[in-house]
């Protein structure tokens, strides 16, 4: 299956959104070039991004279960933080990972820059 992260979330409050993409948004524009992304998108709407490998996106419209496959690419790291940040900021998020602890250290580094 390859090296992949999974979340699942219930609807997500504007509130929480709110706080969620206000971390994730300078994140994202802070570390575009250096971390490969391309199409980044943060809106009341979406979460969004591709790291030329598969895309990573979120909505808040809707309960969800989704995956991205990033086989350690350069962008793992935004993907572990988005995950972080979104665990962190909203109750019913959860996400796992193929991936050992140590190997979403520079992705949790990187979300707790952004709290």
């Amino acid at each position: 299956m390859g090296y992949t992260h999974r979340w699942e979330h219930g609807t997500i409050n504007p509130s929480d959104w709110e706080k969620v993409t206000a971390r994730i948004a300078p994140l994202l524009r802070d570390r575009t070039e250096p971390l490969g992304l391309c199409d980044v998108e943060v809106t009341e709407e979406l979460v969004f991004f591709n790291g030329q490998h598969e895309t990573f996106s979120v909505s808040p419209a809707a309960t969800s279960f989704d995956f991205c496959k990033t086989a350690q690419k350069l962008y793992d790291p935004a993907v572990v933080a988005c995950l972080v940040i979104f665990a962190e900021e909203v109750e019913s998020f959860s996400w796992s990972s193929d991936g050992r602890p140590d190997e979403h250290a520079e992705g949790i580094a990187l979300a707790g820059s952004y709290a």
